[in-house]
C-alpha cells in the first residue's frame, strides 16, 4: 500500500483499540472517515488501515472499524487487479467521489473462502473503496459499469 497509509513509522501520538486481530496501536494518520460508512455498515464511519501479522500478506491490510472492533475488512490495492478495471471508469469514481486523481488510493474489499485446495481470495470490483488520501477521507463507491464482478479471484 502506498505510504501515505503506511502504519507503525511515525513520531504521531498513539492509542490503542481493540481489533480483530488483537489490541493494536494506531496513530490519528492511519485513521480513515467515511462519512457516508460502507456499503450495509452505516453508523461506522471512522476505520483504522493496520498491517496484518501474517508473514507472506504485506499486499493486504486490515480495514478496522474503530466504532465495532469485531467489524473489519481485508483489503488490498486496485492494482492487484489494475488490468480488470477499466481506466475510464475509475476516473469517473474519482470525480463522483469529488478526489484528484493525483490523490486518490483505490481499495478493493477482499473475501476469503476455504475451499478443498486451500484458501481461496477474491476482491469485489464492483464496489471499490476510494480514498482521498491527503484528506483520510473514504467512500465506497458502486461503479455504473455492471461488467465488474463481486468476486474477482486474485
Amino acid at each position: 500500500m502506498t505510504t501515505a497509509i503506511q502504519a507503525e513509522t511515525t513520531e504521531e501520538p498513539r492509542r490503542r483499540i481493540k481489533s480483530r486481530i488483537g489490541e493494536v496501536e494506531i496513530v490519528d494518520s492511519n485513521v480513515l472517515t467515511f462519512p457516508r460508512g460502507l456499503l450495509g455498515f452505516d453508523g461506522r464511519s471512522e476505520y483504522a488501515v493496520l498491517n496484518l501479522p501474517n508473514p507472506g500478506m504485506e499486499r493486504f491490510k486490515l480495514l478496522q472499524s474503530l466504532d465495532d472492533p469485531g467489524l473489519g475488512f481485508i483489503v488490498t490495492e486496485a492494482a492487484s487487479a489494475a488490468n480488470e478495471i477499466d481506466p475510464n471508469d475509475l476516473q469517473d469514481a474519482y470525480k463522483q467521489c469529488d478526489v484528484r486523481p493525483c490523490d486518490a488510493l483505490t481499495l478493493l474489499i477482499v473475501s476469503a473462502r476455504r475451499e478443498a485446495e486451500g484458501v481461496a481470495l477474491s476482491a469485489n470490483l464492483r464496489a471499490p473503496i476510494v480514498v482521498d488520501v491527503p484528506r483520510r477521507i473514504g467512500r465506497q463507491h458502486v461503479m455504473s459499469n455492471g461488467r465488474y464482478p463481486i468476486r474477482f479471484e486474485l
